[in-house]
């Protein structure tokens, strides 16, 4: 499959080792030979899970059936289009006019799969055992009563209501049970609240807007790696499916009778496989063993696989990430600006794009730091025009070249210093889409009269040997621009900063007890570059001035510093962009009832048609990503099993 889609966390991953699991046997599948309507109420996929599974979410130990089918939130967020679901909660928060409390309420008939009730204080020991992201901006969370918990936002630190919904979305609630986890509950407490509240200017962002000292900060430390390691009787959940048993190859969940929304849950089952390579799931695709899978596959498999099974459906999606080439500013050869211009215009971008991923959109600018699609809802059409565009124009690149002190003689360039110019370009063996892609930008460079000697790895690797110091990649494939949290533009730019793009460039960082140009303490690591203040020239904005407290702006500040910094970024050229990437869900439609675009999938199984993000059909076509939409669509019961008139 692709690697195209990114998942919740950093989804790439799920589908770049897709081809190392290990197949398993078929469990309540479809008959082969097409995939009919089916004689039971099973649903069944690919994932993967350790082997060592313990029996609760943040145990260390990972389990997507579980995290896709078992564990649920307060609400639950459809990635790429920011949609927030209700799904443990009873509509959605309530916040006060000046912003500083929201309530929220739990459904009456919400319970844990061991028959306790769901209540106000699994919510509050929640956050104080697992510090997410929007607890950097509470003071407080506690229970009002059983079903009403009430957050106490900080006055500092306010985020907008919209901003709150959507973090608050990200968090999987459903996870620890108070009555299960009391222990670690209450000292988490008490350690926090023993802690003295931050004075002065925030300069760092702390879970509940405290000051931890070094022996505060070891005690909560060791209370948590306590409730890891602690290893329940019961899978600790809430949600629509229970785990029954699982494998090395197989792993089973069946309904949960106490769901709040049982009686619109259509399955009795779900059936995970683990597949050892690509062309054993194609077949379990093929053969009708499947009902679903995540991703995508090269045009003419795709299409062959259509062929042979009349009731395979392949509908595609736009995903919030850019594929290209990130140059590595540790290197000589790109410290001229001239040689990264060049480069625009070296690669033939709709070729790669061709050849990767067909569906996706071409993009035509350098590496900006967010992908297009973030940048069409976060900055204005007049910003977004300052973004340099670059045609695909070999002999502009050999000028540019030439007037960085470069020739080319018999066909073989050679740099400033008389060199013969030799690059070393990273890729990943591991998600199609990438791998493709890193061997037409060999191809292409060979072909203008550079030697471009390709390193594939897998995807761990890749990263490793990628973003060290020293590192022997001069380029690498990957992702340029991604966001694969909510659609903020803090989103985007941390994660350019602290997890891709930035880090493969290995661009500068500032030291412990440096400033930012806000005058305001910079933490190490962080990205010391800077650019016109877009609002006015003889200003600079620094890429990690307003970078932690990006949640806490609105308006036009907020746009003028996103703005600047992905302006900024693009005329730095820090790399190449090639397509935003598109990803796509196989699905069954002969035993799945409900599967979303219909008219479109009816006229052709290999649905071409990539909904605008902003659109309502993006919104559906979301929802029958598994991966990013969870048991949403089952809970609802849009999506069913279709059953035989036999049965």
């Amino acid at each position: 499959m692709d690697g195209g889609g990114i998942m919740r966390g950093l989804k790439s991953l799920f589908l770049s080792v897709l081809a190392l699991f290990v197949i398993g046997s078929s469990f309540g599948c479809s008959p082969a030979g097409g995939g009919g309507a089916v004689q039971d109420k099973t649903f069944s996929y690919v994932a993967s899970w350790d082997a060592n599974l313990k029996n609760h979410f943040y145990s260390g130990t990972t389990a997507q059936p579980l995290s896709n089918f078992a564990v649920e939130g307060l609400y639950n967020r459809l990635d790429t289009v920011d949609k927030v679901v209700p799904m443990l909660a009873d509509g959605m928060p309530q916040h006060s006019e000046d912003k500083l409390t929201t309530i929220i309420k739990i459904k009456q008939n919400a319970k844990w799969q061991n028959g306790d009730d769901f209540v106000a204080m699994d919510v509050v020991g929640f956050y104080y055992l697992n510090h997410t992201q929007v607890t950097r901006y509470m003071l407080k969370v506690e229970a009002v009563d059983e079903k009403t918990v009430k957050i106490t936002w900080n006055p500092e630190l306010l985020l907008p209501d919209s901003v709150k919904d959507r973090l608050i979305a990200l968090d999987m609630h459903g996870t620890v049970n108070y009555n299960e986890f009391k222990y670690y509950v209450d000292k988490a407490i008490e350690y926090i609240e023993s802690a003295d509240p931050v004075s002065g200017e925030y300069t760092s962002l702390t879970a509940f807007g405290k000051n931890y000292t070094s022996s505060l900060s070891d005690a909560i430390s060791a209370n948590y790696r306590k409730y890891s390691e602690y290893n329940p009787s019961w899978y600790v959940a809430t949600g629509a499916f229970k785990l029954e048993r699982f494998s090395v190859t197989q792993m089973v969940l069946v309904k949960n009778p106490l769901h709040w929304a049982a009686d619109q849950i259509q399955f009795d089952k779900v059936v995970a496989y683990t597949v050892s390579d690509t062309n054993q799931l194609y077949n379990m695709l093929v053969t009708g063993e499947l009902d679903y899978a995540d991703g995508f596959a090269p045009v003419d498999t795709l299409d062959s696989m259509i062929a042979q099974n009349e009731n395979l459906v392949h509908l595609k999606m736009a995903d919030t990430g850019t594929i290209g080439l990130v140059f590595n500013m540790e290197k000589s050869i790109w410290q001229d600006e001239l040689v990264r211009e060049a480069f625009q215009y070296l690669f033939d971008r709709e070729a790669i794009r061709d050849l990767s991923n067909p569906y996706a959109k071409v993009q035509y600018n350098a590496m900006s730091a967010m992908p297009e699609c973030d940048r069409k809802q976060l900055i204005t059409e007049e910003h977004e025009q300052l973004i340099e565009q670059y045609s695909y124009n070999t002999e502009k690149a050999a000028e540019l070249l030439q007037q960085a002190g470069w020739k080319k003689e018999k066909g073989v360039w050679y740099d400033e210093s008389g060199n013969p110019v030799k690059i070393y370009v990273g890729g990943c063996s591991t998600v199609a889409v990438w791998s493709s892609a890193s061997d037409a930008v060999q191809a292409q460079l060979i072909d203008f009269g550079i030697d471009a000697v390709l390193k594939k790895s897998d995807i761990g690797t890749m990263y490793g040997v990628g973003t060290q110091d020293g590192s022997p990649y001069d380029c690498v494939v990957t992702w340029t621009e991604s966001n694969p949290t909510i659609r903020h533009a803090y989103g985007s730019l941390s994660t350019f900063a602290s997890a891709e793009a930035g880090v493969y460039a290995h661009l500068p960082t500032f030291e412990k007890g440096d400033l930012l140009n806000t005058g305001s303490p910079a933490g190490a690591g962080m990205l010391d570059i800077n650019f016109p203040d877009l609002s006015d020239p003889d200003k600079i904005i620094g890429y990690s001035d307003y970078l932690d407290l990006m949640y806490t702006l609105e308006g036009e500040q907020l746009e003028n510093i996103t703005a600047s910094v992905v302006v900024g970024v693009s005329e730095k050229m820090y790399g190449v962009n090639f397509f935003q990437s598109v990803t796509g869900s196989f699905l069954n439609v002969g035993s799945l009832d409900g599967v979303a675009l219909e008219t479109y999938w009816k006229e052709n199984r290999n649905v071409a048609y990539v909904p605008d993000l902003s659109t309502q059909d993006a919104v559906d076509a979301a929802g029958m990503n598994f991966f990013w939409s969870d048991t949403t669509r089952f809970v609802n019961g849009q999506i069913k099993p279709r059953i035989s008139a036999e049965s």
